[in-house]
């Protein structure tokens, strides 16, 4: 009963922390999550002295050197972890891509209304029938009403060979055009939905 009703892309910054009154040169190994040290790689490519391993999450490792006291030991973790946990910084925004940014979708179980003037996105999701062009038509057809896709996902359906279930963000110019498109694929669709409608997302740095 979850519903889209917004997005934000938040940039993503890492950061080294360690206990207090631990120097950079103190630190040994460093703990965090795999995609979080691949984040960082090249950082760390300058520092080959010091171990990485991988954890389940970037706040819990902050945390772990925090309660356990570990010396010698750092995290890649966010400010606000550093400063929960009592932390120092070592090092500042050591993430190698500094445009990286990660999308976090707001949902409301009540599926709160946006009004219609400040729609200009929507998450739909539909399945294909496994026939040659199927996915084709769907895109012609809803290129022909000028609706432009923003990100096209595919999972397999659990239990039928070759068919997949489709996640597609599109940005809506005029709302009644997206309407008759959705109109124009359901007959060659199953299982057509809206998962929301919503304004385009933000970008926040910080």
């Amino acid at each position: 009963n979850m519903h889209i009703v917004g997005e934000i892309y938040l940039r993503i910054k890492q950061n080294l922390v360690a206990l207090k009154g631990v120097k950079m040169e103190d630190i040994k190994e460093v703990y965090s999550h795999p995609m979080a040290i691949l984040q960082c790689q090249y950082f760390f490519d300058q520092h080959p002295e010091i171990r990485l391993i991988e954890s389940i999450d970037t706040a819990m490792s902050a945390k772990d050197i925090s309660e356990k006291k570990l010396m010698n030991t750092g995290a890649i973790s966010s400010h606000l972890a550093a400063s929960k946990y009592g932390l120092d910084i070592l090092a500042e925004n050591i993430e190698t891509n500094k445009m990286n940014y990660t999308r976090f979708l707001i949902l409301s179980e009540n599926g709160e209304k946006i009004p219609l003037e400040k729609i200009s996105k929507a998450s739909i999701h539909f399945s294909l029938a496994h026939k040659i062009g199927s996915l084709s038509k769907i895109l012609s057809i809803l290129s022909y009403y000028d609706i432009n896709l923003a990100k096209i996902q595919s999972m397999p359906i659990i239990g039928r060979d070759w068919e997949y279930k489709f996640y597609v963000d599109v940005e809506i110019n005029n709302y009644d055009m997206y309407k008759k498109s959705l109109e124009a694929i359901d007959p060659f669709t199953a299982d057509l939905g809206i998962l929301g409608e919503y304004s385009k997302g933000i970008s926040v740095f910080e």
